[in-house]
């Protein structure tokens, strides 16, 4: 006689129930950018914020959300250069919040994920990681010989310069090792990722949304 051993299951509800809600704000997030984009009728994204409502659910209830939010309005309040500042932050495997923002040298998502490896690593804020003669070159190739129209190194570009700086750093060295621990780690940024970076950040094994605003051509920082 078989044994029904189905009353033997363990089931977290409360579990389930929230990592479904995530589901369902991270869905939302990304039909708000997918809609600006144009690759979804209103009808879509409409359907997608009444089951946010049914369930009584904000876009703040993804917990990486707020910090992105707070420090992009932090460095506003600084100066008014930073009007049109790009911020990402990372949800770490502690819990913890990491941030980062767009500059000169590199995009908001570059600067969360070198901010995130360096806490993993225990560097302390004022060790870098990539040489800024390395980054001026970078630049100098992207700007200069590749006649690109922004000098912001991606992600992409960024990873390639850690890793070769890994052979004679090793600090670079731990922290390109320690870049498996972000995945799973959630993300979100305050404007529309480009293509090359989703995929990039994606790539890493990081669950990205973000808010549904593009790049502005007004670039501002130091």
């Amino acid at each position: 006689m078989g044994v029904n051993r189905a009353g033997f299951s363990i089931f977290d509800d409360e579990a389930v129930r929230k990592a479904a809600e995530q589901e369902v704000i991270r869905r939302y997030l990304i039909a708000r950018c997918d809609y600006k984009k144009g690759k979804i009728s209103e009808d879509s994204l409409l359907r997608s914020k009444l089951l946010m409502d049914d369930l009584k659910l904000k876009i703040e209830d993804r917990a990486v959300v707020k910090p992105t939010w707070e420090y992009a309005e932090y460095k506003r309040s600084l100066d008014k250069k930073y009007e049109n500042v790009v911020v990402m932050a990372i949800e770490m495997p502690d819990g913890s919040f990491i941030t980062g923002r767009s500059s000169r040298r590199m995009v908001a998502a570059a600067a969360a994920v070198l901010n995130a490896i360096k806490q993993l690593c225990g560097l302390a804020d004022d060790i870098f990681l990539l040489s800024p003669v390395v980054l001026e070159t970078l630049q100098h190739l992207k700007m200069n010989i590749l006649n690109n129209e922004k000098s912001s190194l991606n992600v992409e570009e960024i990873l390639s310069a850690l890793t070769i700086s890994a052979t004679t750093n090793p600090s670079a060295q731990v922290a390109v090792e320690k870049l498996l621990l972000l995945k799973g780690c959630r993300a979100h940024c305050t404007a529309i990722l480009s293509d090359r970076d989703e995929q990039t950040m994606r790539d890493l094994g990081l669950d990205v949304t973000c808010d549904p605003e593009y790049l502005t051509t007004n670039l501002y920082f130091n």
